[in-house]
């Protein structure tokens, strides 16, 4: 949407014309309109999403689909009468000049003709758009301190260019696949054929010279965005870096070498290997040509004026995750700026008097880069196996910044200004909230959800959009209404957020039930809003409904971490079921509920605590045995408070046996003391680490809860019998 290419305009006797022809004729058949009064060759302001399977060469030729013999004319362009000749007629009549592709011309495209000639035009296509990508990206690569945050903002931007133009990119893919394929090198082959047999066409050394003039092997929006960002000849002889490279820098193949010259011979590949798997990754991963790849969802509207219009529901982090996971071993660090384990992200800045002279599509491509850099920033700080921190103060600040330059790059009512004032605002007025202030950003935010909310009525497209973007802002919102709750914060007025998050969860579940299908993918929304139904601000029929859909979250949740090792999602899920069932246990006296919340809120307890990710991810953010690896984490913190606290419920509902309640004893005591530490560690003078960035700070609003957990099991400890891990007896 963001990153929309156009229809090429026409310019009769340039450089170039055959590609250019070709070019507007795939714009059309790939959902890409012209004027209708200067686009007779392509459509005539018509555009249709094709299938490539059923695309045929002819209808490239054309530039539109062709309406088979005694067929009505229902969306086809061209037919041939029943007894004129074999010429195609246009519906719009024989005056139309259409321009088809002479053979001559076609003939000079393989060697699959009709894959050479959709890559030829995707590639014309998207020339604006791969030039305004590479930029974005370069400005982003030479900046980031983590070659990893480089690559996932580049597939975001990739990403972003397939939801833009879905139909485009996809065939583009299965094109360059195609090509590919027929084009694999031959053969070292050595035929001199001395005695003169004769050779078949189809053997080796047997072809006569080929015609093909134009064979395209890559869509080169995802090769060149690739290529441009890795430095070239990185090495000397001696395995030094050469120079000061500003870019992307692959690990050298030291260790993995043979101790034999043999390994030395042959052209360089490295480099070229890397980029290749990236590109593969990459089309994988957008079009789902890759068994088990996460797929996105292509939902098309078809409005009674106007073309076609499909809306992209891509899975980014789940993208992200396997790109980063297949490549991150194979990155250097950055040189004169390596980041280590445990140490903050560097988050650069927009520098906007640079870009303000740019033309749009590289204007908004340089402002998703941002954009997308702050949210892999959060993606990134929740791997365990990359180890690295985001500052929320750095986060925070980023996003102003973004919104100002938003406000500088675009124009007033460019979509794309929206939603990054949805989502800068959003976190803002969450982080601000923590501290006690934020509430003046929410009637701007409010207006700016409600504007994008009226372009989806209205039909301007944003369904995708706001499936993803809603549940980011609304869990922040869920965070505001809790700290307001507190009383921590004076505003907005709970009660109205309250309505608010309603209305705008309904939304987001009402599109996402209309735009995706599949139910494996459906399920991610139902954490988010679970999360919001068992806040303690919620009324018991929104906690009942909440534990429910935290129950079928899980249940989802344990499949895929079968499937596919994804754990965290599960861990995740355990949460906030816990935070449920302490909750239901707080609230409600019945005996039978009481028994039934603590025995469950034990077994999700048991089941967090003994997560293998668990204690792993809180080890390497409460160390503090090296400089700055205790840094402060609003997420670790809330999963000791949540430990303790589940444990704790458990153990005060009196119902736990006596093996159950010394398990749950410990685990509360083992909770409670590494939250002890943990808010000691933070309440000092933390140092940085060597060349690394300030860490984010502790919060009131979490400090605060977990003194209150403390306090808690403080009570427990000293009000408890002596000897006994029991409330009471149990009934």
């Amino acid at each position: 949407m963001h990153l929309a290419a156009e229809m090429p305009p026409a310019k009769i006797g340039s450089r170039g014309l055959m590609e250019l022809r070709i070019a507007r004729k795939v714009a059309a058949l790939s959902g890409i309109p012209g004027d209708p009064s200067s686009s007779d060759d392509a459509g005539r302001g018509r555009s249709w999403l094709v299938d490539y399977r059923e695309l045929t060469t002819t209808e490239i030729t054309l530039g539109g689909p062709v309406i088979p013999h005694g067929d009505t004319p229902d969306g086809g362009l061209f037919h041939r009468p029943e007894r004129g000749g074999r010429r195609f007629r246009h519906v719009d009549g024989d005056a139309v000049d259409y321009a088809p592709i002479p053979n001559v011309a076609v003939q000079a495209y393989g060697p699959d003709t009709k894959a050479a000639l959709v890559l030829t035009g995707a590639n014309r296509v998207l020339e604006p758009v791969a030039a305004a990508v590479r930029l974005a990206l370069d400005d982003i690569s030479r900046k980031v301190d983590s070659p990893s945050l480089a690559v996932a903002v580049g597939l975001c931007l990739l990403q972003e260019v397939f939801a833009a133009q879905p139909i485009l990119v996809r065939n583009g893919v299965q094109a360059a696949h195609i090509q590919r394929a027929l084009m694999l090198p031959g053969p070292d082959l050595c035929r001199p054929n001395r005695t003169g047999r004769a050779l078949s066409r189809i053997e080796y050394g047997g072809r006569i010279e080929s015609k093909i003039k134009h064979s395209p092997q890559h869509l080169e929006v995802i090769h060149s965005t690739w290529d441009s960002v890795f430095e070239h000849d990185q090495y000397d002889g001696r395995g030094r870096l050469r120079g000061k490279p500003a870019r992307l820098l692959f690990n050298p193949l030291f260790g993995f070498e043979q101790n034999d010259t043999v390994a030395a011979t042959g052209q360089p590949e490295h480099r070229t290997l890397l980029i290749a798997m990236l590109e593969d990754i990459s089309e994988a991963l957008l079009t789902g040509s890759m068994a088990g790849a996460p797929l996105s969802t292509i939902h098309i509207d078809d409005p009674a004026q106007g073309p076609p219009l499909a809306e992209v529901v891509v899975p980014r982090q789940r993208q992200v995750e396997l790109i980063v996971a297949s490549m991150a071993r194979q990155l250097a660090p950055m040189p004169g700026r390596p980041i280590q384990k445990g140490q903050v992200l560097f988050l650069p800045e927009l520098e906007v008097a640079r870009w303000r002279a740019s033309d749009q599509l590289t204007r908004r491509a340089v402002l998703l880069a941002h954009y997308y850099t702050l949210r892999a920033a959060g993606w990134f700080s929740g791997m365990i196996k990359l180890d690295l921190r985001r500052s929320r103060e750095d986060c925070a600040d980023r996003c102003r910044r973004l919104v100002e330059a938003a406000d500088q790059l675009l124009h007033a009512t460019d979509p794309l200004g929206d939603q990054i004032r949805a989502y800068a605002w959003g976190y803002m007025l969450q982080y601000q909230a923590t501290f006690g202030g934020g509430a003046e950003l929410y009637p701007k935010l409010t207006r700016v959800l409600e504007r994008l909310l009226r372009r989806v009525e209205h039909g301007d497209g944003g369904k995708a959009i706001l499936i993803e973007l809603l549940p980011l802002v609304l869990d922040n919102l869920r965070s505001v209404r809790w700290t307001v709750s507190t009383g921590l914060a004076a505003g907005p007025d709970a009660g109205r957020l309250t309505e608010d998050l309603q209305r705008w969860w309904n939304t987001a579940r009402q599109l996402r039930d209309e735009l995706i299908r599949e139910p494996a993918e459906r399920s991610h929304l139902d954490h988010g809003y679970a999360r919001f139904l068992i806040d303690p601000v919620s009324d018991d029929a929104s906690l009942r409904r909440g534990l429910e859909l935290n129950d079928e979250v899980s249940a989802s949740g344990q499949d895929a971490a079968a499937r596919e090792g994804r754990s965290i999602g599960l861990r995740m899920s355990y949460l906030a079921r816990l935070q449920g069932h302490v909750e239901a246990l707080r609230r409600w006296t019945d005996p039978a509920e009481v028994r039934e919340h603590a025995q469950r809120a034990f077994e999700v307890a048991k089941a967090l605590n003994d997560h293998q990710a668990t204690w792993t991810f809180l080890h390497q953010r409460v160390d503090p045995s090296e400089p700055g690896k205790a840094s402060y984490d609003g997420a670790a913190m809330l999963l000791l408070v949540t430990l303790a606290r589940g444990w704790l419920a458990a153990l005060r509902s009196g119902v736990l046996d006596e093996s159950m309640a010394k398990e749950a004893r410990d685990g509360a005591e083992r909770a409670a003391d590494t939250l002890r530490g943990y808010l000691t560690l933070l309440h000092g003078r933390q140092p940085l680490p060597p060349g690394g960035h300030a860490g984010s700070q502790l919060d009131p609003l979490r400090d605060r809860f977990a003194e209150e957990t403390l306090e808690q099991w403080r009570a427990w400890e000293s009000s408890r019998p002596a000897g006994s891990d029991r409330a009471e007896p149990s009934p």
